[in-house]
């Protein structure tokens, strides 16, 4: 096993910071495990009573979910992969913006992908808080716990593009969450270091706050966007922004 684990964490990427519509006011962020190695691969995202899985927001509810949303982006079923798909993203903002998990993939198209999901007595209350209801912070905290998880395909898989692996960007997609507040937590991970499942590093990892919308510019410090803003500046006495009170129609002075 790697002697440094702390080289692996969490991290957050930007998607969308929505300023109309429905979503008006949230921010659509993509959690990912920073990898070390291109072949290291990204096996389970787990918790139980010894390593509590935890996905917190600052807001209620914690998190968007659509009506027709899925828990996980993508996952093995008995009748074949079921989850987003292309044209999901491409004819529903709704879906675009949904709130799921997953271990590498995005939808049902990228493959290969064997991610399975496990069980467990809180494992319900994990699928109603990341599914068609309004989502609510997750906890998993008992003794059996609960997983989702690729079976490891071997190092030939990664030439393959297997989506699990870190590849050359060295991350792996893990959540998708859109939220008017921040999520933060912890969750434990299973790594196969250079897809060596004999150096496998199995951690409880912090999970940093998510991004905030970045602020907007406000030159004239009035509390309005200057995008949005009829007047960066000040109104002079004649309604007009920036002027200098001398081109009002019809007056005398």
């Amino acid at each position: 096993m790697p002697s440094d684990t702390s080289q692996y964490s969490f991290t957050w990427e930007l998607v969308e910071v929505h300023d109309s519509g429905e979503l008006e006011g949230m921010v659509t962020s993509r959690l990912y495990m920073q990898m070390v190695n291109p072949s290291d691969f990204l096996s389970a995202v787990w918790g139980d009573q010894d390593s509590p899985l935890i996905f917190e927001s600052t807001s209620e509810p914690a998190w968007h979910n659509s009506a027709n949303g899925y828990q996980f982006a993508y996952v093995e079923t008995d009748d074949g992969p079921v989850g987003i798909s292309q044209s999901d993203y491409a004819n529903s903002t709704e879906l675009a913006f949904d709130s799921w998990l997953t271990v590498g993939v995005q939808d049902i198209s990228e493959t290969p992908a064997t991610l399975s999901i496990g069980s467990g007595s809180q494992w319900d209350n994990l699928l109603t808080s990341v599914g068609t209801d309004n989502g609510s912070d997750i906890l998993i905290d008992d003794p059996l716990g609960a997983a989702w998880f690729n079976l490891f395909p071997g190092l030939d898989a990664l030439g393959s593009g297997h989506k699990a692996f870190a590849g050359d960007n060295l991350k792996v997609l893990v959540a998708q969450f859109t939220t008017m507040g921040q999520i933060s937590g912890q969750a434990g991970v299973q790594i196969f270091a250079n897809g060596d499942q004999t150096s496998a590093i199995a951690s409880l990892l912090n999970i940093p706050p998510s991004p905030l919308a970045p602020p907007c510019d406000d030159v004239d410090t009035d509390d309005i966007c200057d995008d949005i803003d009829d007047c960066v500046g000040e109104m002079d006495g004649c309604g007009i922004c920036g002027g200098d009170g001398t081109t009002c129609t019809g007056c005398a002075d």
